[in-house]
């Protein structure tokens, strides 16, 4: 429980760390236990920063990421550790771009696109052993994603490139998983990241078909579930940033004519 129900999120997160701990101080070879209680400390890192609690939860994303990289050094050929190890500097690289706020800004982009290459370099290592896997696919393009919204923050042409990345690495997902909603959410989330950084650059009928296409996807998982409001509002930015470049693309024409 972690959507709306932070304080009982951060309660089974600490119980966690609290029996891991141990287990893995008694037990190093003990894989399980040292890659739990790694994700433990970074998803408990992760929800204190979203709640407000930056300082905290950022030594402990800080002391996850210096303990994957021991996990993946130790176990190079273990898919779940990669994948796992993956997870955690993603979301140390977010922490850095974010600093003490919510947002991404241009302050942290040096040491959050480093993290974010990190994770990426995981999550490779990870496809390398599962090059179909669903997840794996996701939390790679979500890098490449990420590392394209940092990039945006001081050189928007040059973001562009890790949005179409993004794109590329969710094309590798297997036909018959591509119409489940994990894989039709990340294409949409990839989509719209796109269009709105083309329709920035002036790119408007790519973008436009971009953000139709994520607006299609959108408002089809919407329909599922009524009562998914993470759903409608990403319907709503999904309707307006394609209104937006649809205005800009319309201006410019009359601009033209």
């Amino acid at each position: 429980p972690n959507l709306g129900e932070l304080a009982k999120a951060r309660d089974i997160y600490r119980k966690a760390i609290a029996m891991l701990k141990p287990v893995a101080a008694r037990s190093p070879e003990n894989q399980a236990a040292r890659v739990y209680l790694a994700l433990s400390q970074a998803m408990l890192g992760r929800s204190l920063e979203f709640s407000g609690n930056s300082p905290d939860g950022h030594k402990l994303l800080e002391q996850a990421a210096r303990e994957s990289t021991l996990l993946s050094l130790k176990w190079p050929h273990d898919f779940a550790v990669q994948f796992g190890v993956t997870i955690i500097w993603y979301w140390w690289a977010r922490s850095l771009a974010t600093g003490s706020g919510f947002f991404v800004t241009a302050a942290g982009s040096t040491p959050a696109l480093a993290a974010a290459h990190e994770a990426a370099k995981y999550g490779e290592a990870a496809l390398a052993m599962k090059p179909h896997d669903l997840e794996a696919l996701r939390a790679l393009a979500s890098d490449y994603g990420f590392r394209g919204y940092v990039t945006a923050t001081t050189d928007i042409p040059a973001a562009t490139a890790f949005f179409r990345q993004a794109l590329e690495v969710l094309d590798g997902i297997p036909q018959v998983e591509r119409s489940s909603a994990s894989a039709r959410q990340a294409r949409a989330n990839a989509l719209l990241a796109l269009g709105k950084n083309l329709g920035h650059l002036g790119q408007h009928p790519e973008a436009i078909k971009n953000l139709e296409e994520a607006h299609q996807i959108l408002d089809a998982l919407a329909t599922l579930d009524a009562l998914n409001t993470q759903a409608q509002l990403e319907l709503v930015v999904a309707t307006s940033s394609l209104a937006d470049i649809e205005e800009q693309a319309g201006a410019n024409g009359r601009a033209l004519a």
